[in-house]
C-alpha cells in the first residue's frame, strides 16, 4: 500500500533543496549585478581616458599663462621696430662714417688731417665692430616667436618660457647701454685719439674737435637707444600682465634718411 505524503525525513530533505535552490539562484544574480558593474565601470573609465583633451578639466592657470603670454608678445611687438631702427640705423651711420674718414686720409696730402681722419676711422670702426658684435634682442624677437605654436597648453607654456627670456634678455642689454660702462669706454677712447693728435702731430685744434665731435654722437647714440623693454620687464615682475599693457608714451630713435640721420619720435 503507497502512502498519500512522503516521509517526514522526505519533506524536510525536500525543502532544503528548494532554499539551497533559491539562496544558488539569489547568489548567481548577485554575482552577475556586479560582474554588470564592473563592466560598466570599466567603459566609463575607457570614455574618459578617450575623452578628447578639450573635454576634460581645464589645464591649471591656462588662463594666467594666455595672460602672461599676451602681456609679453605685446611688450615685444612694441618694442621690435624701435629697436631694429636704432639698431640699424647705428650701424649704417657707423659704417658710413669710418668709409668717409678713411677716403679722405687717403686723399689727404697734409698729415695733421691724416691723422685726425685715421683717428676717425678708427673710432668708427670700432663702433661699427661694437654693432655687429653685440646684436640687440629686441630686433627680432617678435618675429621669432610668430613661428612657435601656442594651440596647446604645453606649446603655450614653452612659448612662455621662450617670450619671458627675450624680454629679459632685451631688458638687461638696454639696461647696459644705458649704464656708464659703454660711456666710460666711449670717453677714453676719445680722450686717447685727442691726446695723440695733440702730442704727436700738435694739432691741438683737430684733437679738440675730433672729441667734441666723436662725444657728441656717444652722447647721441645713449639717448637714442630705446628703453621700452626695461619699462616692460619691470612692469611685468610687478603683475602688470593682470591688466592690458600701456604703450609707451613717447620713445625715440635714430633712422637713416639719405644720405644723413634722422631722429624719429614714437607717439
Amino acid at each position: 500500500m503507497l502512502c498519500a505524503q512522503p516521509p517526514a525525513y522526505s519533506r524536510r530533505r525536500g525543502a532544503g533543496a528548494c532554499s539551497l535552490d533559491g539562496l544558488v539562484a539569489l547568489s548567481s544574480r548577485r554575482l552577475a549585478v556586479l560582474a554588470l558593474s564592473r563592466r560598466a565601470g570599466l567603459a566609463l573609465f575607457g570614455l574618459v581616458a578617450l575623452a578628447p583633451r578639450s573635454a576634460r578639466a581645464e589645464d591649471p592657470g591656462g588662463a594666467e599663462i594666455a595672460a602672461r603670454l599676451a602681456y609679453v608678445v605685446a611688450a615685444l611687438e612694441r618694442e621690435e621696430a624701435p629697436a631694429r631702427t636704432w639698431s640699424d640705423g647705428w650701424t649704417f651711420a657707423f659704417a658710413g662714417l669710418a668709409v668717409t674718414q678713411g677716403a679722405l686720409a687717403l686723399t689727404t696730402t697734409d698729415p695733421g688731417v691724416r691723422a685726425a681722419t685715421i683717428a676717425g676711422c678708427i673710432k668708427s670702426g670700432i663702433g661699427f665692430a661694437a654693432r655687429v658684435a653685440l646684436p640687440v634682442t629686441a630686433r627680432g624677437a617678435a618675429t621669432s616667436l610668430r613661428a612657435m605654436r601656442a594651440d596647446l597648453p604645453g606649446a603655450r607654456r614653452a612659448k612662455l618660457r621662450a617670450a619671458e627670456s627675450l624680454l629679459s634678455q632685451s631688458a638687461q642689454e638696454e639696461r647696459f647701454g644705458h649704464s656708464w660702462v659703454p660711456l666710460g669706454l666711449g670717453l677714453a677712447l676719445n680722450v686717447s685719439s685727442t691726446f695723440i693728435l695733440w702730442a704727436g702731430y700738435h694739432r691741438a685744434g683737430a684733437g679738440w674737435f675730433g672729441l667734441g665731435a666723436a662725444t657728441a654722437v656717444s652722447q647721441l647714440q645713449f639717448w637714442t637707444q630705446p628703453t621700452g623693454a626695461i619699462t616692460a620687464w619691470e612692469a611685468y615682475t610687478r603683475g602688470a600682465w593682470r591688466a592690458p599693457p600701456r604703450p609707451a608714451a613717447v620713445r625715440w630713435s635714430l633712422t637713416p634718411a639719405g644720405k644723413g640721420l634722422a631722429v624719429q619720435g614714437t607717439f
